[in-house]
């Protein structure tokens, strides 16, 4: 991870690990970081992003059977 970090004007990773924003966190966590799913820090930033918006405001859309607009796969119509 840090052989590019060098290369930009100042360390993104502060922001990136903010915990005001857990879904980016939870991508930088996983993909930069490359630390498994089941690490208690990644799966508190999971939490917490299924939690907040905009993924709790999408996921509140959903029928309670938890599909969209009709059962089964897919996003018909």
């Amino acid at each position: 991870m840090s052989s590019w970090v060098h290369m930009l004007a100042g360390n993104p990773l502060p922001w990136l690990l903010e915990e005001d924003n857990p879904a980016v966190r939870h991508v930088t966590l996983r993909q930069l970081f490359d630390l498994p799913e089941q690490a208690p820090e990644v799966r508190q930033a999971r939490d917490a992003a299924m939690q907040a918006d905009p993924i709790a405001s999408i996921l509140a859309s959903q029928h309670r059977e938890r599909f969209w607009v009709k059962p089964g796969p897919g996003y018909a119509p």
